[in-house]
């Protein structure tokens, strides 16, 4: 298999707006950029075209051993070990591979609920997709405590998290990427 290196214009600054065209690829630090816009402008020094593979992904960007403990976040993803969800800045759900949501489908809409974890979710059913109990209509008082009004306009960060709006992802501190829902590579 040939890997072919791409060079992108090192102008690209921090500010800059990128292109949302979907052309993935692999930056040297395992992660997968939308396209090579993106991933100079959040400062990936080489990349090769292409998303990069789950196992390219866990040994670049995490020092973690390859021991199996699978233990699910609250996204619904399934993660090796207690090590790379914790690496990947996401929060434990339970021990063990995710139960699968699979045939669970939800309408887009931002009715937000508060579960009895504390884990704000976009609407009742998202969150009963994710097998969760509800505590309260409305945002968890910890989630969006900037007033953000409540509009569902997603965006995804630079950390491939989704925010409900561009109000909810400056109110978590997290760096804009693009518009719309992450994309999701690999398999849960």
């Amino acid at each position: 298999m040939v890997q072919v290196a791409l060079v992108a214009p090192a102008s690209v600054s921090r500010g800059q707006t990128c292109p949302t065209t979907y052309q993935p690829v692999c930056g040297s630090n395992g992660r997968t950029y939308r396209n090579i816009c993106i991933a100079r402008r959040e400062g990936a020094r080489s990349v090769r075209q292409g998303a990069c593979s789950q196992a390219q992904s866990r040994r670049q960007a995490c020092n973690c051993s390859n021991s199996r403990s699978p233990v699910c976040d609250t996204e619904g993803n399934t993660h090796q070990n207690r090590c790379f969800l914790q690496c990947r800045n996401k929060r434990l759900a339970y021990n063990g591979q995710c139960r699968s949501s699979a045939g669970c489908s939800c309408p887009e809409m931002y009715s937000p609920v508060c579960d009895t974890q504390g884990q704000t979710h976009v609407s009742e059913c998202k969150m009963k997709c994710q097998r969760r109990s509800i505590a309260h209509s409305g945002p968890c008082a910890s989630s969006y405590g900037c007033g953000c009004p409540a509009q569902f306009q997603p965006v995804c960060d630079t950390q491939g998290n989704n925010h409900p709006s561009r109000c909810a992802l400056q109110c978590a501190r997290a760096r804009f990427a693009y518009d719309g829902s992450c994309l999701r590579f690999g398999s849960r």
